[in-house]
């Protein structure tokens, strides 16, 4: 049988469309998965929000990492399972490189990410986020295009 105690669901948003909300349709489907698997196994989930890009004067400013914890605090995830506690966090530097660090220091079982399916020629030069992910990642990784399968069904409203 398989125990999963703790599933990271790394989110990503845009600084500048954070008043409307809007969240990639991938990292809404890996939210969506995410509350699901944290249901049936009982488990923590566990969001977070990496930061990346970010000039000397939003780093360094205590209001702005105050209105990006704002915005992942008023995302309404609600898994069907009431059990399942949902933890929430911000961080600031590479995404994949963060990821990584906040699944050691919380012994995360499984981490549930989405991908934006970048096209060929960056990714060739770059490599992306969730492919570095699952390149390095202490624990398996599950990644969710979208669109995707449609067989999880909700758990994640934007408001």
């Amino acid at each position: 049988m398989i125990t999963i105690y703790k599933i990271l669901t790394p989110i990503d948003f845009d600084i500048h469309g954070i008043k409307s909300m809007e969240f990639g349709e991938p990292d809404i489907a890996a939210l969506k998965y995410g509350c699901e698997f944290a249901s049936r196994f009982d488990s923590e989930l566990h969001v977070l929000h990496v930061v990346q890009n970010t000039t000397e004067i939003e780093m360094c400013t205590h209001e702005a990492e105050q209105a990006e914890k704002k915005i992942l605090n008023d995302l309404l995830i609600e898994p069907l399972n009431p059990k399942v506690k949902v933890l929430r966090d911000v961080r600031k530097g590479r995404p994949h490189v963060e990821i990584i660090k906040y699944a050691k220091e919380h012994s995360i079982d499984l981490i549930i990410m989405g991908t934006h399916g970048r096209k060929p020629l960056p990714h060739l030069l770059l490599g992306s986020e969730a492919e570095q992910t699952v390149r390095k990642a202490p624990c398996p990784v599950l990644v969710v295009r979208h669109p995707e399968h449609e067989f999880v069904l909700g758990g994640v409203q934007k408001i």
